[in-house]
This record gives structure tokens, sequence and C-alpha cells, in this order.
């Protein structure tokens, strides 16, 4: 602590605690003194520029004292050229120059020796023509001449290339040692803030100081790590922190939370639509149009209310409830825009492997392990590391999974497994029955190239009708030993040997009205 004036401080507050939020951080400074009786001003300097002044708060924590003021001012300083750094890069330009002059001489005598050898070379040529014109033969002469002469060449062409190259890279370095000596000649503006308190102190004694901010430029992202180990699971949940603020957080208390302190309570309300109504024309009243479309089915987490599910803001999935995650030992995160890993929380948990097939979104078999939630606290959605036998595996996402919940993971295909999915359909109008039916077929084939029988389960789909005019049939030529679900799903479970094939045939018919046009 450095004494200015009466009643005047400069005080050493570091950064003691940081809350980091979606898109910001809220910065906590504190710091303890001995103050006499009386009023003091107590001054921070080179505080980050970005602090929001509607954000500042503070306190006084001691015998007897108030916070009467708080502030925050802003100061530039315009740095100087360094001239001696001035010279010692005009003296490196100046090594270079002579040295490009060196090279550059170099050059231009190789070229004059190249050009030399190619008229000798000339005048040999010529010089044989003219002998073997004349009778005279001394290919043994000659073919030593030429070697010669060619050799000579070839090396001169190659001391050409390389006083060639060595011009270039001496350029080069000329052109970066330019850029070093226009960043030194031109002066710099540094930009600092200075928080400021005034308090009235009634006794003396020791005081604690506190300064509290939002700064932008920060922000989280959850993160996993799953290792599989046997039958167990090792999972780690990480933060991902990112921070550009101006100051580097060194060893502080990190919270990181998924508050969001800008939005509202509720989203805003989506304005209201004027319906009207309008009679059939007659080509509506002729035909019915209905189209196949995808339909994602959603199950609530056990324990979160169903509200939270709706009118989710883009960012971190909290399941609609805030959620806190204080590290346990403090932490250094430099202000250098990187992403940085911290552990929050780590658990183990039992899994159940086996091996599943879709073949209608990739044609390979996955390794799936299914486990649950073992926390005090949910996974949030992010992406997740996978770790099987001590080595890097791949990636994969989960969704928000809450505590005790059961969710499944990918761990990548089984290279011993093939899979090939054949689909076709054709189309029948039944005259009689004013029907037309569609006749749709898929056929996958599975082998199992390994050593060891594998259990594989098979999951195709079928459409679900939603009107009465259009009906699904399945056919009795697919393959038997499959488990229908109520959504639509088939699910074989196989047992292949090793060396051995499978087929799985699913046909079905969607048989509709001559008026209903299907898109």
């Amino acid at each position: 602590m450095q004494q200015r004036a009466e009643g005047h401080q400069l005080v050493d507050a570091p950064v003691r605690r940081v809350t980091v939020l979606e898109d910001r951080a809220q910065v906590q400074r504190s710091a303890r003194l001995s103050l006499k009786a009386g009023r003091h001003l107590l001054e921070v300097e080179r505080v980050t520029p970005l602090a929001v002044d509607r954000s500042l708060r503070g306190g006084l924590d001691g015998p007897s004292g108030r916070l009467v003021d708080l502030g925050l001012r802003r100061t530039s300083t315009v740095a100087a050229t360094r001239p001696w750094l001035q010279q010692e890069l005009e003296l490196r330009r100046e090594q270079f120059r002579r040295e490009m002059l060196t090279h550059q001489n170099e050059l231009e005598l190789a070229q004059g020796e190249r050009g030399r050898l190619r008229q000798v070379r000339g005048f040999v040529l010529q010089h044989i023509c003219q002998q073997a014109g004349r009778g005279v033969e001394r290919s043994e002469e000659w073919r030593r001449d030429l070697a010669q002469v060619e050799q000579e060449l070839r090396l001169t062409m190659e001391r050409e290339e390389g006083s060639r190259q060595a011009v270039e890279d001496v350029q080069q370095r000329m052109d970066r040692l330019g850029e070093r000596l226009s960043a030194a000649l031109t002066p710099t503006v540094c930009y600092w803030a200075t928080l400021r308190a005034v308090v009235d102190v009634e006794s003396a004694g020791e005081y604690e100081v506190s300064w509290e901010y939002l700064v932008p430029c920060a922000l989280w992202r959850p993160a996993h790590q799953a290792e599989l180990q046997g039958e167990m699971l090792c999972w780690s949940l990480l933060g991902t922190v990112w921070q550009n603020t101006g100051e580097d957080w060194r060893e502080v208390e990190l919270r990181l939370s998924t508050e969001r302190p800008t939005l509202g309570a509720e989203l805003p309300l989506l304005e209201e639509d004027l319906l009207k109504l309008r009679p059939k024309s007659d080509e509506e009243k002729r035909t019915i149009e209905v189209s196949s479309r995808e339909e994602e089915i959603e199950a609530i987490s056990p324990g979160m209310d169903a509200e939270a599910r709706v009118g989710v803001v883009p960012g971190v999935d909290d399941g609609g409830e805030v959620r806190v995650f204080e590290l346990a030992r403090s932490v250094s995160i430099p202000s250098d825009g990187r992403a940085h890993l911290v552990t929050l929380d780590s658990f183990e948990s039992e899994t159940r492997l086996d091996r599943v097939c879709f073949p209608e979104l990739a044609e390979s078999v996955l390794l799936r392990s299914q486990q649950r939630n073992s926390a005090a606290k949910p996974l949030l959605a992010g992406p997740v590391r996978l770790i099987q036998n001590g080595g890097f595996t791949g990636r994969t996402q989960i969704p928000f999974v809450a505590p005790g919940e059961p969710f499944a993971l990918g761990w990548g295909s089984q290279d011993e497994l093939q899979v090939v999915r054949r689909s076709g359909q054709s189309r029948e109008e039944k005259t009689l029955t004013r029907r037309v039916c569609h006749n749709i077929w898929t056929k996958v084939y599975l082998s199992n190239t390994g050593a060891t029988p594998r259990q594989v389960t098979v999951m195709e789909r079928i459409p679900v009708s939603e009107v009465e005019q259009v009906q699904i049939t399945l056919s009795k030529e697919t393959t038997e030993g499959h488990r229908r679900t109520g959504d639509g799903h088939l699910v074989w479970e196989l047992s292949l040997e090793a060396g051995t094939q499978r087929e799985i045939h699913l046909q079905y018919q969607v048989d509709t009205h001559r008026k209903v046009v299907w898109r």
C-alpha cells in the first residue's frame, strides 16, 4: 500500500472471486486495510476498462464505518517509442542490406557463367558436327568434352539457384524486420480504469473493502469426459472458460453459473394471429393431401417440471433452473481468449454394454453404453470426450440429464460387423375398391467377420398414420422375431455367430384412397 496524500491511499485489491455467466463475468476485488478514524479515499489502479459502470457495487466490513461513495474512472496513456530498439533494428537492417548485395552479386556472376557455358556447349557441338562431316571419328574425346561442359553447367545452375533462394530469404527477413521497425516507431495507447471508494471511519481498526462489477468478454460452456473401464463408467463434468477481459484472474475462487441476469422471468408472449374461414375449392373437395414428416419423441426427465422444457433460450441448457458450480480450490485463468478446462464434478456408474444398429441412419453397428447419472447435480447439455482402453476414442454429445436419469452413449462402430441396407417401393392401383396401395420394402444384411459371437439389436421403423383415409399394414414377408413399439419402431434381437450372415426383411403397405395425394 502506498500513501499518496492524507486520507488518500492506493490499495492493492487483487481479484478474489469470479462468477462466470453465459456471456459475462462478475468480478469481486477486496483488500484488508488498517484505517484511522476519518474520511479516506481509496483507489485501485490498473483495472480493466471494460468494467460496466452501472454494475459497480461495494462494501465495507469493520468495527465502525460506512461506505460513502463508489466510482470508476477511465484513463489512457500513450506509450513513447523506444529509440534503443529503433537503433538496434536499423543496424540489423543495414546488415541485411549488405548480405543482400553479396547474394545478388553472386547471382549475377552465376547467371553470366551459365550463359558462357551454354555458348561453350554450342561451340563444342558445332565442332563435333564439322569433324563428323569430314569423316573424323573421335567419339570418346567428344563424349568426354561434352560431359565436362555439362557438369560445369549443372554446378553453375545449382549455384545460381542457391543464390536466388538466399536473396529471397534475406528479402523475407527484411520485410519482417520492417514490420517490427514500424511497430516500434508507432506509439501505443494503453487504457485502464481506476476503482474509487470513499469511506468514513469512526474508530481505527482493521477493515475489509470490496468492489464488485460486471465485465464482458468472458463466458463458459459445459463439457464432459467419459472413460469406460470394463463395466464401470468414470464421468467428469468439466467447464470450459474463455476470458479476454484485459486482467488476469490469479488464484481466484471460481464459480460457474447458468443465470441470465439480463432476461426477465418469462419469455415475451407471441402476438395474436387472426384466423379466417373460407369455403373449400373444387380441387380441395376432390382430393385429400397428406404428407410424411419426421417427429422427435421427447420424454421429460425424472424430477423435472414439464414447463421447464418450454421457452428454452439458446445457451447453456440448465433445465429451466439456475445451476451454480463452485470449484473446490482456487484456479488461475489468464486473459488470453483461449479455452481453459476446469473440473466441476465426477462420479462412477455401472453401465450395460450392447451393440445396436440403426441401418436407416448409418450402415454400421455401434457399441452403446447405458448408465445413470449418479451425481447429485444434473449433467448439462454439451460435448463429451470419449476414452476407452486408455486412449481417445472420439467425441459425442448429450442432452440435459437430471440426477438419477438413465442416458446412453455411443462408442463408435464395430469393425468386425458389417451392415448393408437396400430399400425400394412399388405402386399398385385397385380399380374395384378405388384405392392405391404403396408396397415399401427394406432389406438389411449383417455379417460377423470376427472370431467371437456377437449380440446385435437392429431397429427399423414404419410410418404411423394419423388419418383414417391412410392405412398401414405390416406384411407377412417381414422377418419374424421382432418387437414392435407404439411409436412405429421394429426391434430385432439377433445372435451372430463368428463368420455367419443374417438377413432382415421388412415390408409394409400404405393403403390410401384414390382421393388422397401423398407427398
